[in-house]
């Protein structure tokens, strides 16, 4: 086993790949040992924490083991797992903002009218009862208040 890991340590990642589709879960391994820190240190740059970071590489690995036959070697191996990588970190990232959204919105709706709601209305009932006049001369004082004649510009 020693002198496998040996071997797997001197080859290509294009081989290593190959190898992969031909069922040497092995060479998977090495492929990850190689990588495995640079798509973590990806996902913390996009904002995640150290626990996320490892769940989505873990992630991102996985969907590339299963893929692996996708990987048609046109550029490296890192940046098609990096790639991935931000894809399900993304999805996750917006899954996350949509549940947020929707509970914020469940939340809002199940406070529903609250008891400074009606505070507020009772202060305005109020308000209103101390605006009504108890004669016709402040009624229209109410409805139309006279406002200051303007002051003419002096020349």
């Amino acid at each position: 086993m020693g002198s496998s890991a040996r071997d797997l340590a001197g080859l290509h990642d294009v081989e290593l790949a190959g190898l992969c589709g031909d069922g040497q879960h092995a060479a998977f391994g090495e492929l990850v040992r190689r990588h495995g820190s640079a798509v973590r240190a990806l996902i913390r740059r996009m904002g995640a924490d150290a626990a996320l970071a490892d769940d989505v590489a873990q992630d991102a690995c996985l969907a590339a083991f299963e893929r692996i036959a996708e990987f048609r070697g046109e550029g490296s191996f890192q940046g098609w797992l990096k790639r991935i990588a931000a894809r399900l970190y993304v999805r996750r990232w917006r899954r996350a903002a949509k549940l947020d959204a929707l509970a914020d919105a469940g939340d809002a709706i199940q406070e529903g009218p609250g008891v400074a709601d009606a505070d507020r209305r009772l202060d305005l009932d109020e308000a209103l009862k101390g605006l009504r006049a108890p004669n016709a001369s402040a009624s229209r004082s109410a409805t139309a208040p006279d406002f200051p004649t303007p002051r003419r510009p002096r020349s």
